[in-house]
């Protein structure tokens, strides 16, 4: 996944660049990093727009063999 932090800490501009199996899990992933809250940008006094940043979502099924 790949979103910007607003000024306010929440993600933004959310974006898949992979997935496997396609599909499948996108939209999950989607509302889980939409759901995270960062402290917002405190560089100057007033809170900016932070950085691109890169996150990888993933899922794993238990008790399967």
């Amino acid at each position: 996944m790949e979103f910007r932090v607003g000024p306010d800490g929440a993600t933004q501009d959310l974006r898949i660049i992979d997935a496997d199996p396609a599909g499948l899990f996108e939209h999950s992933a989607l509302r889980f990093v939409a759901g995270l809250r960062y402290a917002p940008s405190d560089v100057t006094v007033v809170p900016t727009d932070q950085p691109l940043r890169r996150y990888m979502v993933k899922f794993e099924l238990r008790g399967q063999s």
